[in-house]
Parts: structure tokens; sequence; C-alpha cells
């Protein structure tokens, strides 16, 4: 089951998403040590990957045998992303190769008020 969740991050900012993924049947934590998690967001819903504005694929998981993982959108993953709305998705690739989107919904990407870091 796909998840709804409205994100807003800044531009010239670090962003962390945590994340705990959780067996849907059971509600028990997923051994996530293999998999591979994607975040892809988009201004067109339409355009395929390869068009993706911001495109993250992560496979180093904090306490993978917990669930738990970290996803990391980094300034430079936002350097060439213009302030506005874009859709998103966190897709997870197991270790069945199974495929499936476990977060969807719209992103803001805003200005900061301050954008010096010194």
């Amino acid at each position: 089951m796909t998840s709804k969740m409205d994100l807003e991050i800044y531009k010239y900012s670090d962003t962390t998403l945590k994340l705990t993924i959780k067996n849907e049947e059971t509600g028990a934590l997923e051994d996530i040590t293999s998999w591979t998690i994607f975040f892809t967001a988009k201004e067109d819903f339409e355009t395929g990957d390869s068009g993706a504005d911001i495109s993250i694929d992560t496979t180093s998981h904090t306490n993978p045998t917990a669930g738990e993982t970290e996803i990391v959108i980094a300034d430079t993953d936002l350097s060439s992303v213009d302030p506005g709305a874009y859709y998103y998705d966190i897709k997870v690739l197991d270790d069945d190769a199974n495929v499936y989107v476990i977060y969807e919904g719209n992103l803001l990407v805003k200005l900061p008020i301050t954008r010096r870091v010194s």
C-alpha cells in the first residue's frame, strides 16, 4: 500500500528523509540490507525517469536489519532545480526483485531567506 506524504524542502540546503520500512501485511520491520531505495521528483508527472529533476538511489542504510534508512537530498542535488511544485515518489527494489512504491506525493522546493553559510 502506498502512503501519501507531501514534502517541503529548501534549495541551497541539505534535507534528510528518515524512513522505517515495515511489512505492510504483518507490520514487522523489514530487513532492507540489500534493498535499493529510489527517490524521484519531476515537474511533469508523465516525464520518464531520464527527465527527472531529482533522482537519488540509496543502497547503504542506517540500520538495515530494523528497516531504517535515510534519503539524503544534498544542496547539490537541487542546483539545477527551480523553486516550485513537483511530484515525487519513493520506490523500493527488495531482495526478491519486487519493485513497489511506498510513498508518493507533492514536493515543494522553496527558496530560503538566508543563503549564506559563513
